[in-house]
């Protein structure tokens, strides 16, 4: 839940940081490549099925912090395109991370838990936004972009840390 409300807030933040870095007409054709990288990475999960869902959940969400890392490490007109890429990799982990609560909850226990990680959710990434936006007032967009790569990358730490000891 919590790593969903970050990860919803910097989607809706990233647009913000993509104009500083490349004109406004050029923030859409960046969200044309990320949503067409998520299109194909949706089509090739399943050949992906045969390295275990877990594997592919770990190696998605390493490879997708080192792709946001990487770009904005560099911060130039190349890195909003370069972010976009991430999607590549979002539709295997989405798949994976779908599959293994697939196996684990019964049909009741899904429903109710897609509804209650949906509302908490929507209300954490709104307090998120609200904080990220203040971040970005008081110091720079750049280090609020920072701070919630950050996070993220410390949340799946600890949840996949946690999902290995208990599994």
């Amino acid at each position: 839940m919590l790593n969903h409300g970050i990860s919803s807030a910097g989607h809706r933040f990233e647009g913000a940081y993509f104009n500083l870095l490349i004109p406004t007409w050029a923030v859409n054709v960046a969200r044309i490549v990320k949503q067409t990288c998520g299109a194909i990475s949706f089509s090739i999960a399943p050949y992906f099925r045969r390295f275990g869902f877990y594997r592919i959940l770990v190696a998605s969400s390493i490879g997708m912090m080192i792709i946001k890392g990487t770009a904005v490490i560099l911060n130039n007109f190349v890195t909003p395109f370069i972010q976009s890429c991430v999607n590549i990799l979002y539709g295997t982990s989405a798949t994976a991370e779908s599959a293994l609560l697939q196996q684990e909850l019964s049909s009741k226990q899904r429903a109710t838990m897609g509804s209650i990680v949906s509302l908490f959710g929507g209300i954490l990434s709104a307090v998120i936004c609200w904080g990220v936006g203040i971040v970005a007032d008081l110091s720079s967009v750049y280090f609020a972009v920072i701070m919630l790569i950050c996070s993220n990358l410390f949340i799946s730490a600890g949840y996949y840390w946690m999902l290995k000891k208990y599994k």
